[in-house]
């Protein structure tokens, strides 16, 4: 097996353009161009398991343009200077037979090939570990073990994908054991190799143990548990408890409060058994409150599953004889005061038919890219007409922010997207 983290990369000399042929023209007929002179005496030396040195002479006094080294065996290919008597050709694999040729070469022609071939020793011996085995696998992840080597000079283990040719984890020498993020409902095969430390510049590896197969199951996360809504009479406060059982019960995740089927917030926390959202106003009418719990991009299960939804609570907020919604603000000014730094927002434009503008608040409304929903941050229930950009709720997307305004009876205005313009410098 090719070693997982090499691949076949052509090497041109840094500089080197290729330009096409031109003929020369002399009295209206092409004048040939003889070709540079082919290498003499060459030669492999240094002789590697993992690369070999080619050496050789020029041909002739004239110094052609480049040399090229082809190895017919892998299609790799090496440019180097054409006043360059060696080049060392790298990624060959231990204990093989190579075909290389070496020419020389200029804008106009190239000289003839000359061939060598050329058997890499074989990689100094390390004693691989055995009996690699799973020791358990859920949806998110699985445990393997193995048998230690009996080398005494490992530096680490490297366990292999097998099936994606690449190095899934490096654990110390002295570890025996490894535990591998993946995805739910996938297979995989693994193997596991000893390293020891570099010789000659090259990194010195066993042979892989026998393989394991690895099917991981379809992802499942419990729904949060004892959902309960206490209202005011304008708002509601949610409070619950996270699911009985995480398989990370450290890491952040995501409770997705809905109201029917309308995503209204997303509450991040990491660790706590109970939880609590504040909805300081809500719309008249009946509500449907539940809520559901989802892994955060980046925690260790990294799956994207959401669990069912908790027991609903109902919640209701009786009828007003304030029916009408609220205009949105049309202009997110920024303010900046050039002496202290500080930068502050007013909103403007935003209007009601029976409220007051000092009694209208604000919403800052997210765009949750996993679900296409738009969402109220936690934080941004409820904002002023105007305060300090620094810290607040209010989410920008290249300094674009999604906003809503709420009157006294909870009718919610249309949501818009502002803008936020630099209209007023103070202290500047």
């Amino acid at each position: 097996m090719r070693r997982p983290w090499t691949s076949k990369i052509t090497l041109v000399a840094a500089g080197l353009t290729l330009v096409a042929p031109t003929a020369l023209l002399s009295t209206g007929s092409a004048t040939a161009v003889a070709p540079p002179a082919a290498p003499i005496n060459v030669e492999v030396t240094d002789v590697g398991w993992q690369q070999v040195t080619l050496e050789w002479d020029h041909g002739s006094s004239q110094v052609p343009w480049i040399y090229r080294i082809d190895n017919l065996t892998t299609g790799d290919v090496w440019a180097v200077s054409g006043s360059a008597t060696s080049a060392r050709v790298t990624r060959l694999d231990p204990g093989q037979t190579y075909v290389l040729t070496l020419k020389a070469a200029d804008v106009y022609a190239s000289s003839d090939v000359v061939e060598v071939t050329v058997t890499t020793a074989a990689m100094p011996h390390v004693d691989p570990p055995s009996g690699l085995e799973v020791v358990d696998v859920a949806w998110n992840g699985v445990d393997l073990a193995w048998q230690p080597s009996p080398d005494d000079q490992l530096v680490s283990y490297e366990v292999i994908d097998v099936d994606r040719d690449r190095i899934a984890a490096v654990v110390d020498a002295s570890r025996t054991t490894a535990h591998l993020k993946l995805q739910p409902g996938q297979t995989y095969q693994f193997a596991v190799r000893a390293a020891r430390a570099q010789i000659d510049g090259q990194q010195v590896h066993s042979v892989l143990t026998d393989n394991v197969t690895v099917t991981t199951p379809e992802q499942t996360i419990e729904s949060p548990r004892n959902l309960r809504a206490d209202s005011d009479g304008g708002g509601v406060t949610l409070t619950w408890q996270r699911p009985e059982h995480l398989d990370f019960p450290t890491a952040e995740v995501e409770y997705l409060l809905f109201d029917g089927n309308a995503l209204e917030t997303i509450v991040i926390a990491r660790g706590q058994q109970t939880l609590q959202q504040v909805i300081p106003s809500i719309t008249p009418g009946d509500h449907e409150y539940t809520v559901r719990v989802r892994y955060r991009y980046g925690a260790p299960p990294m799956g994207s599953a959401v669990s069912p939804p908790s027991s609903p609570v109902q919640v209701t907020r009786a009828p007003s004889t304030d029916t009408v919604s609220p205009e949105p603000p049309d202009r997110l000014r920024n303010i900046v005061d050039c002496t202290t730094g500080a930068q502050d927002y007013a909103l403007e434009g935003a209007s009601d038919d029976t409220s007051p503008l000092e009694s209208l608040r604000y919403q800052g409304v997210r765009f949750d890219s996993r679900t296409s929903s738009f969402y109220v941050n936690p934080d941004g229930f409820d904002e002023s007409r105007t305060g300090s950009l620094v810290g607040t709720p209010l989410v920008g997307l290249d300094h674009r922010f999604r906003i809503r305004a709420v009157d006294q009876a909870g009718n919610r205005s249309e949501t818009v997207e502002l803008p936020l313009g630099q209209e007023e410098f103070i202290g500047c």
